[in-house]
C-alpha cells in the first residue's frame, strides 16, 4: 500500500482480494472494513458501472443485510442493480447474451431477496430476462419470464406495462408459429391499452 498508494487500483484489488479471504473466515466486519476501502478506488478508477465496482457494491449490501442494517443495504443493493442493468444491457448490445443474462439473472436474484416477488422492480427484472432469452431465439424460456413478469404487473394494475408485456409475448409466439396464442397476446395488449387511455382520461 505505502509504495502504490491506497487509492491505486492494484492496491484496491489486494483489499478485495484480503476482503474475500475474510468472507472465508466469516469475519464479516473485516471483511466489510476491506470492500469499504476498494470501493471508492473502484468507483473513480473504473467507474460506477464496471463488474468489479457493481460486485463490491452487492458484497457490502450482503454484509449490512447479514448485520441487519437494512437502511444501508438498500442504498447499495440499488447501487448494484442500477450498475449490473448497464453492464447487462451493454452485452445485450454485443449481442453476448450469456453475459447478459448472467447480470440480469443477478438483478432479478437480488429483486427476489430484498424487495419480493411482487414487486414492479421484480417485474421489470423477469422482462430483462424474457428479452435476452428472446434474443437468443429461446422463445419458450422467454414467453415463461414474460408471464412472470405480467402476474406482478397485474397486481399492481401497471396498464402500460401489462400492454407491451403482451406485445412482447405475441412477439415470443409468433416465433414459433403459435399463431392461436400470438393473437390472444396482441388483441389483450390492445384491449390493455384502451383501458389504460380510459383511465388517463378519467383521471
Amino acid at each position: 500500500e505505502h509504495s502504490l498508494g491506497a487509492n491505486n487500483i492494484d492496491t484496491a484489488k489486494s483489499y478485495w482480494n484480503i476482503a474475500h479471504v475474510y468472507l472465508d473466515l466469516n469475519q464479516a466486519d473485516k471483511a466489510l472494513f476491506f470492500f469499504s476501502r476498494a470501493l471508492p478506488v473502484f468507483e473513480k478508477e473504473l467507474g460506477k458501472e464496471q463488474p468489479y465496482t457493481a460486485s463490491c457494491y452487492e458484497k457490502i449490501a450482503d454484509l449490512f443485510l447479514n448485520k441487519k442494517d437494512i437502511q444501508k443495504a438498500l442504498e447499495h443493493y440499488s447501487l448494484t442493480v442500477k450498475a449490473y442493468n448497464t453492464i447487462g444491457a451493454k452485452y445485450q448490445e454485443q449481442e453476448d447474451y450469456d453475459n447478459a443474462l448472467c447480470y440480469f439473472d443477478l438483478i432479478l436474484s437480488i429483486c427476489l431477496r430484498t424487495i419480493g416477488p411482487n414487486h414492479i422492480n421484480t417485474a421489470s427484472a423477469y422482462w430483462n430476462v424474457a428479452r435476452v432469452y428472446y434474443d437468443m431465439e429461446e422463445h419458450d424460456k422467454a414467453i415463461e419470464n414474460y408471464k412472470l413478469a405480467l402476474e406482478i404487473q397485474k397486481t399492481n394494475e401497471k396498464l402500460e406495462d401489462m400492454a407491451a408485456t403482451y406485445n412482447a409475448m405475441g412477439h415470443a409466439y409468433y416465433h414459433k408459429n403459435d399463431y392461436e396464442n400470438t393473437l390472444e397476446c396482441y388483441e389483450a395488449s390492445l384491449k390493455t391499452t384502451r383501458s389504460e387511455e380510459r383511465f388517463s382520461r378519467n383521471a
